[in-house]
Order: C-alpha cells, then structure tokens, then sequence
C-alpha cells in the first residue's frame, strides 16, 4: 500500500448483538409455536368436556417446554375466560413461565396460572390463534 499505518475497526459488539436479538427472537417464536400447539389441543379438549361435565377438566399446560405434559385442572369457564382475554394469553402450569416470553398476569393460586406472551412470541400467538382464523 502507501507505507502507512492503517487501523482497521471491527464492531464486534454491533454484530454480537444483532446475533443474540436474532437468536432471541427464533427462540421466543419456537417457544410461541409450542405454546399453540398445546393450546389448540386445549380447545378440543375444552369442546368435547363442555358437552360432558361442567366440573374440572384437566388441560395441557401451554408453556414454552416441548417436553412438558403436565395437565391443568380447569373448569370450561375458567378457560374459556382465559381465551377470552385474547390470543396473547396462556394457561400455564404454576412456575413453568419463561421470564423472557412471557409474563404472569393472573391465575388461580396453586392450580394455574395466566401467562401473556411478549414481543416476538406475541406475535407468534396472534397469528397462530385458531379462534382468529
């Protein structure tokens, strides 16, 4: 070159950082996509129990963890009231929220607890809702 000293910069901060938003949001957009599932599995589930017993039914629980099967004992009421506040919101199992998905805004004590999706995962739930098709 021209004999002079050139400095070279490297924003590895900047790409890092994009990196780990993206990775994020693929996470929070898996974790919605699970969510779904299982919530779409709660609808047939709450169709075939109202027409049974108006007592408890037991739910799956719609958190994040693909490998969690654990049942939620609600009544068609109780559920219905959570699809009801919107496709945002899910039925969860006491302590099976992701901090960074979603956040607790209700339940009932020891039995369930209500998780609104945030941000990506949001979305995700917004587009996936089977009552908005």
């Amino acid at each position: 070159m021209d004999g002079e000293p050139h400095l070279l910069l490297v924003w590895r901060s900047t790409s890092a950082g994009i990196e780990e938003a993206m990775a994020s949001d693929a996470r929070q957009e898996r974790a919605a996509r699970n969510e779904s599932l299982f919530r779409d599995v709660n609808e047939r589930i709450k169709s075939t129990a109202s027409n049974i017993s108006p007592m408890f039914t037991e739910f799956m629980c719609e958190c994040a963890d693909d490998s969690c099967f654990e049942h939620v004992s609600l009544t068609s009421e109780e559920y219905s009231s959570v699809r009801k506040m919107g496709p945002a919101y899910f039925v969860l199992m006491p302590g099976h929220e992701v901090a960074d998905i979603e956040r607790v805004v209700g339940g009932e004590g020891d039995r369930y607890e209500i998780g609104e999706k945030q941000d990506v995962a949001a979305e995700v739930a917004v587009e996936l809702d089977p009552r908005s098709s």
